[in-house]
């Protein structure tokens, strides 16, 4: 478990007014149902803009020595509130990962027949 969710729980077990050890009569669901009350609106997670990863690959195609790095400089000056570096790089490897197995699985189904 996170940092973050621990933290989440026990700012959550406080406005709630309970203190650890919970006594026998507490069970997971009263529990459950103290810390997150129903109708309590879950907090907004912000969305951020994605990368246009249809431009970053046409980018990396063609520019042989342009980086990840720059294109995502780049992305920033557009999206200052966007992707930081790591989530940036980590999406875009993942989509190279996902279009490296959709072009193998449609090579493999060709070459079968």
């Amino acid at each position: 478990m996170s940092q973050s969710t621990v933290h989440e729980y026990l700012a959550r077990m406080n406005a709630a007014g309970l203190r650890w050890p919970l006594n026998e009569e507490w069970d997971e669901d009263r529990l459950e149902q103290a810390l997150f009350p129903p109708g309590q609106a879950a907090p907004k997670v912000p969305l951020r803009v994605q990368p246009d990863f249809v431009h970053v690959r046409q980018q990396l195609e063609q520019h042989r020595d342009l980086t990840v790095e720059l294109l995502w400089e780049e992305y920033r000056e557009q999206h200052p509130d966007g992707y930081c570096y790591s989530r940036y790089v980590a999406a875009i490897f993942m989509l190279h990962d996902h279009l490296k197995a959709v072009t193998d699985d449609s090579n493999r189904q060709r070459f079968a027949t």
